[in-house]
């Protein structure tokens, strides 16, 4: 999986963490962190390595950490498993 963005003068991205909610909960203490990236200075990308359950039907989130402790946040909603159909 690869994350992009665009660095910015002001605030520089540090680094880059996922986590996974379990559909329907919404509670912040099931949520779980699934990967973690460091990001270099000038880079706007991380890959991450990331087997995809088959069963996944979850709340996605990206969350990037700057050097200035802000964070930017982006959120998928009910992601669904690989294998349906639409």
């Amino acid at each position: 999986m690869a994350v992009t963005f665009q660095d910015g003068r002001e605030h520089t991205v540090d680094q880059v963490v996922l986590f996974l909610y379990p559909t329907g909960t919404g509670v912040a203490e099931k949520r779980q962190q699934v990967g973690v990236r460091r990001i270099r200075d000038g880079q706007t990308f991380a890959l991450f390595r990331w087997e995809i359950p088959a069963s996944l039907y979850s709340h996605f989130e990206v969350q990037l950490e700057c050097g200035d402790g802000q964070t930017v946040s982006a959120s998928h909603w009910n992601v669904v498993d690989r294998d349906s159909a639409f």
